[in-house]
């Protein structure tokens, strides 16, 4: 009794060190937020913007690594992307892998942190965030992005303007909420003293941001001269001093940098253009308008596709043509066909069964253990627990070779066999009995070719 007394309180106290110190750290999850995002947007006289915005993350957990997506939408470029730690040391392409695609810059920062908070420092350079008016010129700009899946608990967003632009000219105002949305929901005012205007915004909801415009008189930067494209094929694109302009689907007038700039139209499978140098005016546009010829071996490749497509499914109902009046089609006879009700001598029931069918189903097996049981090879005998159980009689031995292969392989060298036993491994063996039944059929001519395989082979004639 005092031992069962001892067990149960052993139980009760192990349960309760489970349930009180072990419970805490299993049911502990794993979240992440931005505790604070810092931005210092830099407007520079040619109309780019520097961008250096200091993240500061909140793991609760074990967390390995970070994501974070530039929109590429109504821009030019995105480029010089770096990325830092909090003391200012640039990460390597193991710590920080940055991916270039058309619609956005995709930054993965790989890390080992557990309950804990870590900054980086996120640096790169825009073309095409500044809009171009009559009457003034402004910079749109989405801050802190609409992709980030946890909150930011504060942002703070500082434009930096060129020194000397006037206070009168500048025009603020802000977005914030979902993508579209238009609350106005941040602090923001513009510091005379530092050409910057700031805004402070907190609580930021999962998939919510804050985007800042910043209005100032024309001439405080350079404006850019334009071109507009027509392009010929799809997905051509243009080159300016050799670098792609490959994010302007959208956009009806793509910024150039006032100058000259070699402009030259490439695609794949076709020939290039010829290669131009253009004087891009400050707000004048150039129209880009070319239509790319094919290249030789690119014409060969489409024409072979489109024969293949259209040629051989032609091809292969010719050949099944031809292959049925050579094989299949059913011969002329010149002679009466007398009708025959008993099948040939020394046919199986299996022999039967692939003629009728052209293949093996399992009652032509059944159907052959019963007629050598018929012919006194083996003997047949019902338990009472259920199922059969086969006897082989020694003194007669089949003179045809399917029926020595299938008494061998039903018994092997056991004298009796029952069909339970037979029922997980007697599968196995009706490959080879098959084969022995369609080669022999095929030898005494009743066959040219195997059906089964011709059926194959036609089939896959037919699918190509």
């Amino acid at each position: 009794m005092k031992f069962f007394r001892f067990s149960y309180i052993f139980i009760f106290i192990a349960l309760f060190a489970v349930l009180t110190f072990a419970t805490p750290s299993f049911a502990q999850e794993k979240s992440w937020t931005i505790q604070k995002f810092d931005s210092d947007i830099t407007l520079q006289e040619s109309g780019n913007i520097h961008v250096q915005e200091t993240v500061t993350f909140d793991f609760v957990g074990d967390f390995s690594y970070v994501t974070k997506q530039i929109r590429k939408r109504r821009l030019n470029r995105v480029e010089n992307v770096v990325v830092k730690d909090a003391s200012g040391l640039t990460l390597s392409a193991s710590e920080a892998d940055i991916s270039d695609g058309s619609d956005s810059v995709d930054i993965r920062l790989s890390f080992s942190k557990v309950n804990e908070t870590a900054t980086w420092i996120f640096e790169y350079d825009v073309i095409g965030a500044v809009g171009y008016f009559d009457e003034y010129d402004e910079l749109y700009w989405n801050a802190t992005g609409n992709e980030t899946s946890v909150a930011i608990e504060q942002a703070n967003i500082r434009v930096h303007l060129p020194a000397g632009v006037a206070e009168s000219g500048i025009r603020l105002d802000h977005f914030s909420g979902s993508v579209g949305a238009k609350e106005r929901s941040a602090e923001q005012y513009f510091d005379a003293l530092s050409h910057t205007a700031l805004y402070s915004l907190s609580d930021i909801r999962p998939f919510e941001g804050l985007t800042v415009l910043v209005g100032f008189p024309k001439g405080t930067v350079q404006e850019p001269a334009y071109f507009t494209h027509t392009l010929s094929p799809d997905g051509a694109v243009v080159y300016i001093d050799d670098l792609p302009m490959s994010n302007i689907a959208d956009l009806e007038k793509v910024p150039v940098q006032p100058g000259m700039h070699t402009v030259q139209v490439k695609a794949s499978g076709h020939h290039s253009s010829a290669l131009q140098t253009v004087d891009f005016v400050a707000g004048e546009t150039v129209h880009v308008q070319e239509s790319l010829k094919q290249t030789l071996l690119s014409r060969l490749i489409t024409i072979a596709i489109i024969a293949f497509i259209f040629l051989v499914p032609i091809a292969a109902l010719v050949i099944n043509i031809f292959y049925w009046r050579r094989h299949g089609k059913d011969p002329v006879l010149k002679k009466t066909v007398i009708a025959q009700y008993d099948p040939p001598k020394n046919f199986s029931p299996m022999h039967v069964g692939f003629v009728v069918k052209n293949a093996f189903k399992p009652s032509h097996f059944s159907a052959a253990i019963v007629w050598l049981a018929e012919r006194g090879f083996l003997t047949i005998h019902e338990q009472k627990s259920g199922g059969y159980k086969l006897v082989r009689t020694q003194e007669n031995v089949p003179s045809d070779d399917h029926s020595l292969l299938l008494l061998s392989k039903l018994f092997g060298t056991k004298k009796s066999v029952t069909t339970a036993g037979l029922r997980n491994s007697f599968y196995k063996k009706l490959p080879s009995i098959k084969e022995s039944v369609a080669e022999e059929l095929v030898q005494q001519k009743y066959y040219d070719r195997r059906p089964d395989k011709v059926k194959t082979k036609a089939l896959f004639v037919s699918a190509q």
